[in-house]
């Protein structure tokens, strides 16, 4: 699924598919289906009701929600697309306002409004059709066996409201929203319940309309106490900030929150233990130690503190327990829950030491994944600068969110024209620049090789007087493009090299040290890529 005011061009065609979606199902999409083949129309556009004045919606789901489950749904129709005009409003959203609104702000399509025949029988009761009629034609799903009765409908609207109706045929999928909530109320049958598997995934991973059972789960002022009177008081701070934090992500990404408070509150349950109880109590427990924990037993604490939880206080749900096994090294395929409380451990109030924190603090509530793969690229480099062990699950979990990071970057980019590209990477190179010469980087060159390789599109050559500068000069690239979600395919070099090469796909920057630019030359080896002035992009 593309951003639809990407590309836009004159004279399109637009269905317009409204509704509480609650949720999204496989009967939306055949009628999406339907009128865009039958009507040859150029997109499809989803807008999920804010408030609307018709339906009272269960408080359960946010129209947040429903919005990005409907956003999930789509994801993989490339004619179909999100917009979120209702969901900005605070007050009840009319079909004939949203589309007066269309079409003032895109004067040369023309609209098609969606509808099913049911709907029809009481369009004459929607606030003033005759509005509707005048933005949009309405295209009317109906069953076969009921073509007759809905053409006569069609035709007495048609003469009341002087609008333009069409008939879709469209063999329904029967689906009742109301028995589709229970059954996943109840975890019952949800990839057969008339939902695709891109709305089935994101509404496990989210929890929505799962009732969570936590009755049996010892109350969470109790732990706390009992806590208090386990853990070191700095252990028990910081215990209490993972546990608020993981609760403010959890409201940001839509997670249950309870699900989030026992995570946090948990994750540290069996910190107090030494490594030698620790490797005593998973024996003893029969539970599984690897050749990597047995190097590092302080890792064990995860898995100790999850068995901790489960047989002391009754919290018996895996997916918080794999939270609090996974919190310390991540996992590859992580939950988001578990995503949730290994970035909150690391991001808590009272963390202050590591890194560029305030980057990753807000990264976190920005892209969950992206703020993932800067906590572990920045745990390794500092595991790699004391010499200490570092878990192969740690590295592995980096490579898995890089991958998925720049995966995302390239399904984004296939729904932009070529000129948009190229504009986007001009501006990252401006960026790069002006970032790199606020850190006083000596004689930036940027060289546009894109028509003598497939390389890149520009190198970016800078030099540095010493390597403290090289290292800032070096940072602040990286941050323009983190800024920008993208992550380096590629860094060679380090803080003590003579050449640092920072990969990023598209742009390649090159910092050197003096001696090492004089040294290697670069410029003369790529002198038939074109220097590029700054000011000329």
């Amino acid at each position: 699924m593309n951003n639809i005011d990407n590309c836009i061009k004159n004279d399109k065609k637009i269905g317009i598919l409204g509704g509480t979606f609650n949720p999204i199902h496989e009967g939306h999409l055949k009628i999406a289906k339907a009128a865009l083949n039958e009507c040859e129309l150029d997109e499809i556009w989803f807008i999920p009701n804010g408030c609307p004045p018709h339906k009272l919606i269960n408080n359960d789901i946010t129209a947040i929600s429903r919005y990005n489950i409907v956003k999930a749904a789509i994801s993989n129709e490339p004619n179909f697309y999100i917009k979120d005009l209702e969901l900005s409003s605070i007050d009840y959203n009319y079909t004939h306002e949203t589309l007066k609104k269309l079409c003032e702000t895109y004067p040369s399509y023309s609209f098609y409004f969606l509808i099913g025949e049911d709907s029809l029988k009481s369009f004459d009761t929607w606030k003033k059709p005759e509005i509707i009629c005048k933005y949009a034609t309405i295209l009317v799903a109906v069953r076969s066996n009921n073509r007759k009765n809905t053409e006569k409908l069609v035709v007495k609207y048609s003469k009341r409201f002087e609008g333009s109706f069409i008939l879709l045929d469209c063999d329904f999928i029967d689906v009742s929203s109301t028995e589709l909530r229970k059954q996943l109320s109840e975890n019952r049958n949800r990839e057969n319940s008339g939902i695709n598997k891109e709305t089935a995934s994101y509404i496990n991973e989210h929890c929505i309309y799962e009732k969570i059972d936590m009755s049996k789960y010892t109350p969470y002022c109790d732990i706390k106490e009992d806590l208090k009177t386990i853990l070191k008081p700095s252990r028990y701070d910081h215990t209490l900030g993972v546990m608020h934090t993981a609760i403010n992500l959890g409201m940001r990404y839509d997670v249950p929150i309870e699900m989030c408070r026992y995570g946090g509150l948990l994750h540290d349950a069996a910190k107090s233990y030494s490594k030698e109880e620790l490797i005593e109590f998973c024996e003893k427990h029969k539970l599984d130690i690897s050749e990597s924990e047995y190097k590092a037993p302080h890792l064990l604490h995860g898995k100790v503190g999850a068995y901790i939880a489960k047989n002391k206080y009754n919290v018996t749900d895996e997916r918080i327990l794999n939270a609090i096994i996974n919190h310390t090294t991540g996992r590859p395929n992580m939950s988001l829950l578990e995503q949730i409380i290994f970035v909150a451990d690391y991001i808590e109030p009272r963390r202050h030491k590591a890194n560029r924190l305030n980057e990753i603090r807000a990264m976190s509530y920005y892209n969950l994944d992206i703020a993932t793969a800067m906590i572990l690229k920045d745990t390794i480099g500092y595991l790699k600068d004391i010499n200490a062990f570092i878990d192969e699950k740690t590295i592995n979990t980096y490579d898995y969110f890089n991958k998925i990071i720049n995966k995302k970057i390239k399904r984004n980019r296939k729904g932009l024209h070529m000129d948009s590209i190229k504009e986007s990477i001009k501006e990252n190179v401006k960026k790069i620049y002006k970032a790199i010469d606020d850190k006083k980087a000596i004689d930036i060159t940027i060289i546009d090789i894109g028509n003598v390789s497939v390389v890149a599109d520009y190198f970016i050559i800078a030099s540095a007087s010493n390597p403290n500068q090289l290292e800032a000069i070096l940072d602040a690239a990286d941050k323009v493009m983190y800024e920008q979600d993208i992550l380096p395919k590629q860094v060679e070099g380090g803080k003590n090299s003579p050449w640092i090469l920072m990969d990023y796909g598209d742009i390649i920057i090159h910092l050197f040290t003096e001696e090492g630019r004089d040294y290697y030359d670069l410029e003369r080896i790529w002198r038939d890529g074109e220097e590029v002035d700054i000011d000329s992009l």
